[in-house]
C-alpha cells in the first residue's frame, strides 16, 4: 500500500501530460478539420496586382466591410504579382468590381478589399483578375517627403548665383534700359511723330476727298468692266480662229497640199511656172523691140 502511494505523484503527472496532450490533439485537429472543410467550402480567386504593396499571406480579404477570407499565397509574375486568396462568398461578382490592396490602419498591416460594381454582367471568377494597389497614408507621406525634397532642390537652384531668379533680375534691367531709351526716343522726337501723323491724317482726308468727287466715275468704271472683259473674250476668240486658219495653212504648205504647197514642194511645177514666166517675160521684151513684128496696120 505504501508502495502505491509512493508512485501516486508520478502517475498523476503522467496522466496529467498523456491528457493535455491528447486535448491539443483533439483541438489541433478539430481545427485542422474545421479549417479543411471550411476552405473545401471557400472560392479560390488569383488577383494579378502591379506590385504587393506589402500584403503577406494570412491578411484578411474583406468584401462590404467584412471579412470574408484571407490571403493563401503571394507569388511573383511575369508583369507583377499573383495573389491567390480564399473567399467565403458564393454570390456573382460584377465585371466593374474592383480590387484594393489597402492600408489596414495607421498602425500598418494590409487587407485586401473586394468592391463589387454596379453591372449587370457578371466577371469570370475562373481566370486571372486584375487588381489595384491604393495608396495609403505611408505611401502618401513618402511620396510627400520626395516632393519637398525636389521642391528644395529647384528652390536651391532658383536662388543660387547665376540661376533662374539672378536671370530674371539681369532680364527685368535689360528691360528697363529699353524702355528708358525709348521714352527718350519718343520726348525726343514727338515734334517729328506728330508732324507724321498729321501729315498722314492729311493724306487720308484727300483720299477720302478724291473718292468721294469722284464716286459716279468710278461706278462706271467699274460697270464697265465687265463689258470690256466679255469684248476681250471676243477677241481672243477670233484670235483663237485666226490663228488656226494660219496654222491650218502652215500644215498644208508642210504636207504640200494646195496650190501654195505644191508650189513650195513640187520642185517641177515650180520650174515649169519658172519656165513659162521667163518666156512671157522674153516675149514681152521682144514684142517691145520689134512691135512690127506682131502688130500688121492695114489702111482700106
Amino acid at each position: 500500500m505504501s508502495e502505491f502511494y509512493k508512485h501516486k505523484k508520478s502517475t498523476e503527472t503522467t496522466v496529467g501530460i498523456i491528457v493535455l496532450i491528447s486535448f491539443i490533439i483533439l483541438i489541433g485537429g478539430y481545427a485542422w478539420l474545421t479549417n479543411s472543410l471550411k476552405k473545401n467550402n471557400m472560392q479560390e480567386l488569383d488577383i494579378s496586382f502591379s506590385d504587393a504593396g506589402r500584403l503577406e499571406v494570412g491578411d484578411s480579404v474583406l468584401i462590404r466591410g467584412i471579412t470574408k477570407g484571407l490571403v493563401e499565397e503571394v507569388a511573383l509574375s511575369d508583369d507583377g504579382v499573383i495573389v491567390r486568396c480564399l473567399i467565403d462568398y458564393h454570390e456573382e461578382l460584377p465585371v466593374d468590381t474592383q480590387f484594393l490592396i489597402k492600408e489596414k490602419s495607421m498602425m500598418g498591416g494590409h487587407l485586401l478589399e473586394i468592391v463589387p460594381g454596379i453591372s449587370e454582367k457578371s466577371v469570370d471568377l475562373t481566370k486571372t483578375l486584375r487588381g489595384q494597389v491604393e495608396p495609403g497614408l505611408f505611401t502618401v507621406v513618402n511620396q510627400a517627403s520626395t516632393l519637398i525634397t525636389e521642391i528644395e532642390t529647384l528652390i536651391w537652384r532658383l536662388t543660387k548665383d547665376e540661376g533662374m531668379i539672378h536671370n530674371l533680375e539681369d532680364s527685368s534691367n535689360s528691360a528697363k534700359k529699353i524702355l528708358n531709351k525709348t521714352n527718350n526716343l519718343l520726348a525726343n522726337n514727338s515734334e517729328n511723330l506728330t508732324n507724321a501723323v498729321n501729315n498722314f491724317s492729311s493724306s487720308l482726308y484727300k483720299v477720302d476727298y478724291l473718292l468721294s468727287q469722284n464716286v459716279e466715275h468710278i461706278d462706271q468704271t467699274l460697270t464697265s468692266i465687265p463689258k470690256v472683259i466679255r469684248d476681250a473674250e471676243d477677241t481672243l476668240l477670233e484670235l483663237k480662229g485666226v490663228i488656226s486658219q494660219i496654222s491650218t495653212i502652215t500644215k498644208d504648205l508642210n504636207d504640200g497640199t494646195g496650190t501654195a504647197g505644191k508650189l513650195l514642194k513640187d520642185k517641177e511645177l515650180y520650174d515649169s511656172l519658172k519656165n513659162t514666166v521667163d518666156e512671157a517675160d522674153s516675149l514681152l521684151q521682144d514684142i517691145k523691140k520689134h512691135p512690127k513684128k506682131y502688130l500688121k496696120i492695114s489702111v482700106f
